[in-house]
């Protein structure tokens, strides 16, 4: 999700794309990713969400990072990272 936040408007439409093209299998696994992510099972994924599951995962990532991640990935404007911004930040090009 890093690399995504640097991608610019094309490439972000074109990982759009990627993932409407993706296997079943391939989605599979990234809608377990995002089950693991969305604690409250909401469908969104809430800042605290993220920066608790990288402290869990014993991931360094400054709360900073993640809150200019979470600003690059949400096209809504909500705050919150819903399961199609997150499929289109995670697909592998």
């Amino acid at each position: 999700m890093r690399s995504y936040k640097s991608t610019s408007y094309f490439e972000k439409t074109a990982m759009n794309i990627l993932v409407k093209l993706s296997t079943a299998e391939d989605m599979k696994k990234l809608t377990a990713q995002f089950r693991a992510i969305d604690l409250d099972g909401t469908g969104l994924i809430h800042p605290h969400e993220i920066k608790k599951y990288i402290e869990s995962n014993n991931m360094n990532i400054k709360d900073k990072e993640v809150d200019a991640l979470i600003s690059e990935l949400d096209y809504a404007g909500n705050g919150k990272i819903n399961y199609s911004e997150f499929l289109a930040a995670t697909v592998d090009a």
